[in-house]
C-alpha cells in the first residue's frame, strides 16, 4: 500500500473519531448533576418561580439552559414552580400525548433530582401550533409522563402563596397566539379586585415590549393588552420569544421579563434601545422570581450558546418594591444588585 493511501486512510479515520466525539459530547455535555435532593421547608409568605421559553429544541443548548436550572433550583430558599413562555416543541410542536418529543423536550432533559420534583406550568408559542396544541393540554390533564406538565387549558390562572389571607402572587396564563377577547375578560375577572392579591403577574409568549434585532413591539399586545395590564395594576408581563434575556421598565406598566433563552440560538439584542432597558444579553438562560410581601427579587441566569465555549455562567440580579410600582407618580423602581459570577 503506497504512503499516500495510507496517509489519506489515517485521515479519514481522524476525522471519523472527531466526529464521531462531537457526536457523543452533543449528547452527554454538559454532564447532570445527580446528586441527592432534599426540598428544604417551604413557606407560604414567600414564591419562587423560575420563568424561561423557546426551549424544546432537544439539544446542547436545551441541557445546557437545564443543567443551570438544576443548579438555581437547588440553591433557590422557594421554587413554587416553572413556568414556561411557550415554543415548548421546535419546530413544529407535538403531534399527540405519544409524541417522542415529549422525552427527548422535555422528560429527559428536565430529569435531574431538583427539577424532576418541580411542576411546570406551560403555555403555548407559535411553533407550538405547527403540531396540536391540544396536545399539550391533554398531557396534563391524563397526567402522563412524570405528571409534571401542568396545562390546564390554552389560558388559565394560577394562585401560590398567602400573606394575611390573600393570594402571594395571582398569575394569569395568556395565549397570545390566538384572539384575546376572552383573555382580556378573564385577566379583568382575576384582578377585578386589586387588593385580592398581592403580586400580579401575566405571562404570555409575544413580546409587549422587547428590544431585540429580530422582534419588535408586537402591536396586538400594546393596543388590546396593554390597557387591560395597565387598568388592573399587573406588575410583571413575562414572555419569551425574542430568544434573548431582558429586563425592561418603563414607568407606569408593568415590569417587562423577557426570558426566551431556553435552548435556541440567542438572538442580537438592539445596539441604542429605546427603552433603555436594565438588561440586554444576547445569551441562554432564564429568570427567577423571588416575591414576599412587600418585594420581589428578579436574577437572570445567563450562558453562551456557542457549542466551543465554557460552561460558566453569570447571574444579574434586580429588586423592586410593590410599594414604588403601585404608586403612580414613582419613577424608575428597580434597583440592580452588584454582579457575581459563577462558574455551574
Amino acid at each position: 500500500m503506497s504512503r499516500n493511501r495510507i496517509a489519506i486512510l489515517v485521515l479519514i479515520g481522524a476525522l471519523v473519531i472527531t466526529l464521531g466525539a462531537v457526536a457523543l459530547a452533543l449528547l452527554i455535555l454538559p454532564f447532570k448533576d445527580m446528586r441527592p435532593y432534599t426540598a428544604g421547608n417551604e413557606a407560604s409568605d414567600r414564591v419562587g418561580i423560575i420563568a424561561f421559553g423557546d426551549q424544546g429544541t432537544a439539544n446542547f443548548r436545551q441541557r445546557r439552559v437545564a443543567a443551570l436550572m438544576e443548579s438555581v433550583c437547588r440553591s433557590m430558599p422557594q421554587l413554587d414552580f416553572i413556568q414556561t413562555l411557550g415554543d415548548n416543541f421546535y419546530f413544529d410542536g407535538v403531534t399527540s400525548v405519544d409524541d417522542p418529543l415529549w422525552r427527548d423536550s422535555f422528560e429527559d432533559i428536565y430529569d435531574t433530582p431538583c427539577l424532576r420534583s418541580k411542576s411546570f406550568h406551560a403555555l403555548l408559542g407559535n411553533h407550538d401550533y405547527g403540531g396540536n396544541p391540544d396536545a399539550q393540554i391533554a398531557y396534563s390533564q391524563t397526567h402522563l409522563g412524570t405528571n409534571r406538565w401542568n396545562m390546564p387549558g390554552r389560558f388559565y390562572p394560577t394562585q401560590v402563596g398567602e400573606v394575611d389571607g390573600k393570594p402571594l402572587v395571582t398569575m394569569v396564563v395568556l395565549d397570545t397566539n390566538t384572539s384575546l377577547d376572552e383573555q382580556i375578560a378573564l385577566i379583568d375577572f382575576t384582578f377585578g379586585n386589586a387588593a385580592d392579591s398581592i403580586w400580579r403577574v401575566v405571562a404570555g409568549h409575544h413580546n409587549v415590549r422587547t428590544d431585540s434585532v429580530n422582534y419588535h413591539d408586537d402591536a396586538k399586545l400594546r393596543n388590546a393588552l396593554l390597557p387591560a395590564l395597565l387598568r388592573n395594576h399587573v406588575h410583571f408581563y413575562l414572555s419569551g420569544h425574542s430568544h434573548n434575556l431582558q429586563l425592561i421598565e418603563v414607568p407606569g406598566e408593568p415590569l417587562y421579563v423577557v426570558a426566551g433563552g431556553g435552548g435556541r440560538p440567542p438572538r442580537e439584542v438592539l445596539p441604542d434601545p429605546k427603552d433603555k432597558p436594565l438588561l440586554a444579553l444576547q445569551a441562554l438562560g432564564f429568570a427567577s422570581l423571588l416575591f414576599d410581601r412587600s418585594s420581589a427579587t428578579i436574577q437572570y441566569t445567563a450562558t453562551d450558546g456557542g457549542f466551543f465555549t465554557d460552561f460558566s455562567s453569570a447571574r444579574y440580579t434586580f429588586q423592586v418594591q410593590r410599594a414604588c410600582l403601585e404608586n403612580t407618580a414613582a419613577g424608575h423602581c428597580v434597583v440592580k444588585v452588584p454582579e457575581a459570577r459563577a462558574s455551574d
